[in-house]
């Protein structure tokens, strides 16, 4: 972000934007998105969101604004919402409930290095080259991670498509949105994420700005923390089978499915 300002002559601000209308976006696409995978299918859902939020990003580094980028960013964030929408559904329809919360840790976990190294790798480009080529690596470590996962993607084997009726998603939307315990569980993940990622967006202009930190350096300073968390993420072992279990057989709840 300290770059966009610098090349585009804008406040720290506005540069954010560039993130905030990308999770903004995704976080308001994911419900939809997730209802829609009930109907069409887990992974093909996150196949396609994939492969349309990278072909979105192919067009970003030639964005002749920041207007323009901040809106590139916020299409993306709507094509990229498929993907944390059924992931965790599609591991708790497709793996034994034993292996169960390791997958789940293990997904995690990757989550953790993806975001890791996608703001590691255009830091490093930012060391001899502008913004467009840095945004341009991030595309194309996204189109790689996209590759892999259609040659190592399974086929589903236990998902049952639905009829999708608007008016009992809408319920079980509102049902959700008035249940005071995972009310308080959204405020969590919403406070938490938004500090986090507040903190990350401040700091690069701070230990640029204040210490005349090269972006390659400022980077790697930012970001030391989540590489720690993707350890223990990928360590989970269930003390017993029961619960896993139960979360199998019982229609997977842990899938973002709204119908009750």
């Amino acid at each position: 972000m300290p770059a966009l300002s610098e090349h585009f002559d804008a406040s720290p601000t506005l540069s954010a934007w560039t993130v905030s209308a990308a999770t903004g976006a995704l976080a308001l696409a994911i419900l939809p998105v997730a209802i829609l995978s009930e109907r069409f299918g887990r992974g093909r859902v996150m196949v396609t969101s994939a492969i349309v939020a990278v072909l979105i990003g192919v067009l970003l580094p030639f964005a002749p604004s920041l207007d323009w980028l901040i809106a590139g960013r916020a299409v993306q964030g709507l094509a990229a919402a498929g993907v944390p929408a059924t992931a965790v559904a599609w591991l708790a329809d497709e793996i034994n409930g034993l292996d169960l919360p390791r997958a789940m840790g293990q997904y995690i976990a990757g989550n953790t290095v993806g975001g890791l190294l996608s703001r590691l790798l255009p830091s490093g480009v930012l060391e001899f080259a502008e913004w467009r080529w840095a945004l341009a690596s991030n595309v194309l470590l996204a189109a790689a991670a996209v590759i892999l996962a259609l040659a190592f993607l399974p086929s589903q084997q236990m998902f049952t498509p639905k009829r999708l009726r608007f008016g009992s998603e809408v319920r079980a939307i509102w049902s959700h949105m008035t249940n005071p315990l995972l009310l308080s569980l959204f405020m969590i993940g919403f406070l938490l994420t938004g500090a986090f990622v507040s903190l990350y967006n401040y700091l690069g202009y701070r230990l640029q700005g204040t210490f005349d930190f090269s972006p390659g350096l400022a980077g790697p300073s930012s970001r030391s923390t989540s590489s720690a968390r993707s350890v223990p993420a990928g360590q989970g072992q269930p003390r017993s089978g029961t619960g896993a279990q139960r979360s199998c057989s019982s229609g997977s709840p842990s899938s973002p499915s709204l119908t009750p």
